[in-house]
């Protein structure tokens, strides 16, 4: 009995749901491949629905290239570069790459991180944004507003539980991707930047969004915050660099610890008056090491404030019935 071979099956031969099933099979990394392979495929992965199951997205931009990498299963990471090259777009991954002739690296890096962005239904829990700190121009506008076109396009917000951002301040650039992350499960926001440069970090837009109003936790590194810190009232806790401290916001502090769901702030700040501080606060000795005072209530809970003079450091807490 003769068996007539068989022909082998493109994946161009194959119908919607049978590319759909193989599509819950493949990783991010081969997904983007596939996107390339032809317009036929990208076409079909762009409307199809399935999850792209990202545990953490990483983006690193440094001059003329940025980096993906995503995490899909434990600790199991997968990297993309895409690079400037003189003709167009050099992508690569593992050991292999792919050329893109007239492309922009970073209109094609945005593309691609946003068609998975698009298909992720799982909650992320890290999304991580590096900027690098060059004085030349970067493709970080393009990367962004490609993106932020993605993010758009969804029927829901973007599920992330934690947004780490380093290097980047303006506004302009963090309204491309916030107001498209889901208020519910957002609950960390980080700002960082390089050690002894301390830029600013001015909001407007941001601080009425409710993704910024229902997050819970915000810290800054190497960051001046530049709002009221009353804008912080609604984080369970905080740590923030500011240039300032007055007596109102001690006032504001000594008012909001009362809140439930309110568990401290930790302020470091650049100003060297330490005696008005000390009088706003009633504190006299500052020859200490580390200077501990509580502001009591008629209820169990109270306001603990350690301060550090010579390290410019505050430490603001709730304290229940503390040990005289």
């Amino acid at each position: 009995m003769s068996v007539e071979a068989s022909t082998p099956c493109s994946l161009l031969d194959m119908t919607a749901d049978e590319l759909d099933i193989i599509m819950g099979y493949v990783d991010c990394k081969e997904i983007q491949v596939l996107r390339k392979v032809c317009s036929t495929l990208r076409q079909h992965i762009d409307n199809s629905s399935f999850d792209s199951k990202i545990q953490v997205v990483r983006v690193t931009e440094t001059l003329e290239k940025i980096k993906l990498s995503f995490c899909i299963e434990k600790f199991e990471y997968t990297t993309i570069e895409y690079q400037m090259h003189p003709e167009g777009c050099l992508i690569k991954w593992d050991n292999k790459s792919k050329f893109l002739e007239g492309s922009d690296y970073a209109t094609v890096a945005g593309n691609d991180l946003g068609s998975l962005l698009r298909h992720q239904k799982t909650t992320i829990s890290d999304l991580f944004f590096e900027k690098p700190l060059v004085a030349e121009p970067t493709g970080l506008e393009r990367f962004l507003t490609v993106l932020s076109s993605h993010l758009q396009s969804r029927k829901t917000y973007l599920p992330v539980s934690s947004f780490d951002i380093v290097g980047i301040t303006k506004e302009k650039h963090l309204m491309k991707f916030i107001p498209y992350l889901e208020p519910k499960t957002l609950a960390d926001i980080e700002f960082r930047f390089y050690n002894y440069y301390e830029p600013h970090l001015k909001l407007k837009n941001v601080l009425e969004l409710d993704q910024w109003k229902l997050a819970r936790t915000l810290s800054t590194e190497y960051i001046y915050y530049c709002p009221p810190l009353k804008t912080l009232v609604h984080f369970a806790s905080a740590i923030v660099e500011i240039k300032k401290i007055t007596k109102k916001d001690v006032a504001l502090l000594r008012r909001i610890f009362e809140e439930p769901k309110w568990s401290g702030m930790t302020i470091h700040y650049s100003f060297i008056d330490k005696r008005k501080l000390g009088n706003w606060l009633n504190v006299s000795n500052l020859d200490e090491g580390e200077v501990v005072q509580i502001f009591r209530t008629d209820s169990n809970k109270h306001l603990q404030m350690v301060w550090w003079p010579s390290r410019m450091h505050i430490l603001f807490s709730v304290v229940v019935n503390p040990v005289v």
